[in-house]
């Protein structure tokens, strides 16, 4: 059976490959407009965009403001360029010092995933992040993912705990 055939008797088929058909042609398109270098523009222009858009250029800040910061625990200093921070929330005593490797959001809950474990934490104040559930279990670095209300956490090596879950 052809594409034709199986389009003109089947309305989902038809859809999937008009769907696709518009996405490869957005694709060709953006892929074929001439956007302007970064790198061949003098600083301080504005740079085209391939939708048209015009956005001022924002390069690093100079000097660097992380040379010379002093290390800490609680008490190291920063250099946030571009963004905002909104708290510094102490992690508990039971995650100290392990990386915190990986992140997932459901509404007002972020889940921070790292190599002893997870951490759920209530966010709807951002400025105030309060633990709901810290989980303790070593594992190789708990990546952790969310779909609908399923939270599903991963290790990438084999010497993680088998009796956490």
């Amino acid at each position: 059976m052809d594409l034709r055939t199986v389009c003109e008797s089947d309305p989902v088929a038809r859809r999937f490959v008009t769907v696709g058909l518009a996405a490869l042609a957005l694709t060709a398109t953006a892929c074929s407009s001439r956007t302007a270098s970064v790198e061949s523009m003098p600083a301080g222009e504005a740079t085209q965009t391939a939708m048209g858009g015009r956005f001022p250029e924002a390069g690093p800040p100079s000097p660097d403001p992380r040379v010379g910061l002093g290390a800490g625990v609680f008490d190291a200093e920063e250099a946030i360029w571009n963004l905002r921070a909104v708290s510094h929330t102490r992690t508990p005593e039971a995650f100290l010092g392990v990386t915190n490797s990986d992140l997932a959001f459901k509404d007002n809950y972020a889940i921070q995933g790292n190599y002893n474990g997870i951490q759920i934490w209530d966010i709807a104040n951002p400025s105030a992040p309060v633990l709901v559930k810290g989980y303790v279990c070593p594992a190789s670095q708990s990546d952790v993912s969310v779909y609908d209300n399923l939270l599903f956490v991963s290790g990438e090596g084999l010497g993680g705990r088998l009796d956490c879950g």
